[in-house]
């Protein structure tokens, strides 16, 4: 299966040739952990520090949706020997009218990539997070978190991360007070929770308050 939207992929390419130009020389640490996906991942600025004392590298690029990081792997990875792979996207294949059968084909794709370069390596794939500037379309991105959920589960090395319910108000409606002015990007409340909730699934070793 080939990217849909490969003919476009030039308006991502700054952000792929920045991450490439950071991955020269770059000195990869044991038990690595890549995130891979959409700008939510890119514009988390403190990553390394949120879930440190964990090993990560942030590989987020604005645009991305699961045919473009399908599209991409391959450049990325080219040096990479991770032991883990978190992949997000999601909010801009159901933006781009993207049915949830057609999402699930690209990450199908990419999770094979992914196994035969990596083998058995552990793989996380993320919810879509609730935006309110996408709430219209909540309930396709519903469908596709239960289709993703089902791929992972019961599968050696697969895990689903679910953050949906920690960004909702009490009408269960995507909560504003942890995005930005744009109603899509978290603000620095939202990575915090973000960064909570990926620490609990990944391991980070948890200090009381």
């Amino acid at each position: 299966m080939q990217p849909v939207h490969p003919a476009n992929a030039i308006g991502l390419e700054p952000d792929v040739q920045a991450i490439e130009e950071r991955l020269k020389g770059w000195t990869q640490p044991e038990d690595l952990i890549a995130f891979y996906g959409s700008s939510s991942l890119r514009l988390w600025s403190s990553m390394e520090q949120d879930l440190a004392p964990l090993n990560v590298i942030n590989l987020g690029f604005g645009g991305a949706s699961y045919d473009y990081c399908v599209h991409y792997f391959d450049r990325i990875f080219k040096d990479l020997t991770p032991s883990q792979i978190v992949l997000y996207c999601g909010d801009n294949d159901v933006a781009q009218d993207q049915t949830p059968e057609q999402v699930m084909g690209y990450l199908r794709h990419l999770l094979a990539q992914i196994a035969a370069r990596y083998g058995d390596i552990k793989v996380s794939a993320v919810s879509v997070k609730p935006s309110p500037i996408r709430a219209p379309l909540m309930p396709v991105a519903r469908q596709l978190n239960e289709m993703i959920k089902a791929e992972m589960a019961g599968r050696a090395n697969r895990e689903f991360i679910d953050i949906v319910g920690h960004f909702l108000d009490d009408q269960g409606m995507p909560d504003r007070s942890f995005y930005l002015d744009d109603m899509l990007h978290f603000n620095a409340k939202g990575y915090q929770t973000w960064a909570r909730q990926f620490g609990l699934a990944l391991g980070q070793p948890q200090t009381s308050a």
